[in-house]
């Protein structure tokens, strides 16, 4: 979309917008705390008092205000919360808005100056609404790869089963899809896979295409504080409130509860008199999150809502249910558009669950942490996920029997498109062998790297069996054919090999465990999007270490490691860094207590170790290496 209209107005008249991240109360707090080289234990012991309410944390001045605890530790840092009330809000970084887009009659730098994004994007240098108070208009672009994963799944219940499913025209009734739901079995179904979606659904007793709407439309800060209350009066555990005749009419199918921004618009017109017009800037009232313009509009659709009849006790009740909602408020034509799209991805994985799963793992091949949990969920529905095969891959994801998929080989990390394209085009019959193939694929598409990784990966496991004990001792023979000879560290995996380095390789090459898992013998599974303040203990594999140095001058770490469930970010603070610092080398299994923190701002979960140690008996090997390093730099000081 963004190329045509490139190409349609002229590249001097399209550019994306600028969106701005801002510093919420606890950002703030803790960006200067660490700035005064106040300990981070304290400032995250003095965030936990803020509330946070309707996903947002109170403002500095109300936390100062209203809660004693908070009143103690101004007393203790006022410098912290005077320069904490002075900062609160201001834009913290920016970055490209997800969707926005600028398009203009003339120049955009005529009146507007233009940033490069990290991308080389062209930027608009202001945000949305300000570009529409100076008459532009911003459109919005939405692209969605769940329905590339849709028309893939289509192609091959096409080619499986002979027919080509209407998505666009499926009646939203199929009662296995809704029970596949309502079980939180969700893995990959647009917009309801997240743990709290799952848990919502979970807690109704019956889940219907309008369930699905308005969880669209409550999952999402604000509203999501409804969601116990919609549950218990969509399963009938309390009786529906009776506010006013046309009300009840209005809110029949959210149960008594205002979800949607045409609800409130329908009471306007309704209830109140208002000319379809007023209830659409009524709306955009409602939709704001500033008190100034929201006041205003409550009141008068208070006063109309009186002269048209309505009590006043009534009418109060309506705006108070209106207040929290504001900012937050969904329209049920973009709930329902979503919940259309997530219907469709849910019926095709109920009912062609093969197909479905396939072309998840086709659409989603480069983000590791996706192959890694829908090969997860692919396995426990009963299927097998296999690694590449030299004869059997495609380039993407594939189904290879009745209830297996395959890798491709574009998953093989370090094969070029040149290279799994001369090997597809060259297997007009199956490849015999590491030499026919090598007989048959140009050396210029075959190099020792591309032989490398298809070795490592798998791909060659076919001609292993009954002739050769492992990938490794397969790989040294392939380069004898070439006339190579193996490099050390090839001949230190064949005279010491062992199923974790075998698991290591394929991972390098692959992105993920196929064939098995290093942490398998030791660590149990962790719900990671559940996590919170209470530790959980489990067993990682460290992928990489990046060291950093606070304000204090003190060091600690941001891990990159691996678990059973994908790759994970952990922040290790200086009191737990310095202890094991020796052992944060790439491979190490470490037991570490985690805890997990919301953090609003990023939109994602903040994973915090609160304890760890690096085994010696599981890292045998690991822990030789570093004491052999230790004692030559000792030697060598000496």
């Amino acid at each position: 979309m963004l190329e045509y209209v490139t190409r349609k107005y002229g590249a001097e008249r399209v550019a994306q917008i600028i969106t701005f991240s801002t510093l919420s109360t606890k950002s703030a707090l803790k960006d200067i705390g660490r700035a005064l080289g106040i300990d981070h234990n304290e400032i995250n012991e003095l965030n936990k008092h803020i509330p946070v309410i309707q996903g947002k944390p109170i403002p500095v001045s109300e936390a100062m205000e209203e809660i004693p605890a908070i009143q103690q530790y101004q007393a203790r840092y006022p410098r912290l919360f005077e320069l904490a009330l002075e900062v609160e809000s201001m834009p913290r970084s920016q970055s490209v808005h997800a969707c926005g887009v600028l398009i203009t009659p003339e120049p955009i730098t005529n009146d507007i100056a233009l940033i490069k994004g990290k991308e080389g994007e062209r930027v608009a240098s202001y945000e949305g609404e300000p570009l529409e108070k100076l008459g532009f208009i911003k459109f919005d672009f939405l692209g969605l790869k769940n329905l590339s994963v849709v028309e893939i799944c289509r192609r091959l219940v096409e080619k499986r089963h002979g027919h080509l499913i209407d998505v666009d025209n499926l009646i939203p009734e199929d009662e296995k899809t809704f029970e596949m739901i309502r079980r939180g079995e969700t893995d990959g179904v647009f917009q309801i896979e997240s743990a709290g979606m799952k848990k919502m659904f979970q807690g109704m007793n019956k889940v219907d295409f309008e369930t699905l709407i308005a969880g669209v439309a409550l999952y999402r800060p604000g509203p999501m504080d409804y969601i116990p209350k919609y549950q218990s009066l969509a399963n009938g555990h309390e009786e529906i409130p009776s506010l006013h005749p046309k009300y009840d009419v209005i809110t029949r199918t959210t149960f008594g509860i205002m979800i949607y921004q045409e609800q409130v618009m329908m009471v306007a017109q309704q209830m109140a008199g208002y000319s379809p017009g007023e209830a659409d800037v009524l709306r955009k009232a409602v939709g704001k999150k500033k008190k100034e313009i929201l006041e205003p509009a409550l009141e008068e659709l208070y006063n109309r809502l009186v002269e048209h009849g309505t009590s006043a006790q009534v009418a109060n009740k309506i705006c108070d249910d209106i207040r929290p909602f504001a900012g937050y408020a969904f329209n049920r034509s973009h709930a329902a558009a979503y919940a259309f799209i997530a219907y469709q991805t849910a019926y095709l994985k109920a009912n062609y669950p093969l197909e479905y799963m396939t072309a998840l793992l086709q659409v989603f091949y480069s983000k590791t942490d996706k192959v890694v949990q829908y090969s997860k969920v692919a396995r426990e529905m009963g299927m097998e996920v296999l690694p590449p095969d030299i004869n059997r891959s495609d380039v993407g994801f594939s189904i290879d029997g009745e209830n297996t998929i395959r890798y491709g080989l574009g998953a093989i990390k370090g094969l070029g498109d040149a290279t799994f394209d001369a090997i597809i085009e060259g297997r007009t019959t199956p490849y015999l062998s590491g030499q026919d193939l090598i007989d048959r694929v140009p050396k210029k598409n075959l190099n020792k790297g591309s032989l490398t990784a298809l070795s490592y990966s798998g791909a060659f496991d076919s001609f292993i069996e009954g002739t050769f004990n492992n990938r490794f001792e397969y790989m040294a023979y392939l380069l004898d054919i070439r006339g190579d000879k193996p490099d050390a560290e090839l001949v230190d995996l064949i005279a010491k090999y062992s199923d974790r380095s075998k698991f290591e390789k394929e991972r390098d090459t692959l992105g993920s465990y196929v064939s098995g898992h290093i942490l398998s013998r030791y660590a149990e599974p962790v719900n990671w999007d559940e996590l919170d303040e209470a530790v959980t203990h489990t067993m990682v594999s460290l992928v990489e270490a990046k060291v950093i140095r606070t304000k204090k001058g003190q060091d600690m770490a941001f891990l990159k490691v691996d678990t059973l469930e994908g790759e994970k970010s952990l922040t290790l603070f200086p009191s737990f860094y310095g202890p094991v610092k020796e052992a944060l080398v790439p491979g190490m299994i470490l037991k570490v207590g985690v805890k997990g923190s919301m953090n609003w701002q990023r939109n994602q979960k903040d994973f915090i170790i609160t304890s760890i140690t690096a085994p010696k008996k599981i890292n045998k090997e690991i822990w030789k290496k570093i004491e052999q390093k230790q004692e030559e730099a000792f030697v060598q000081g000496a």
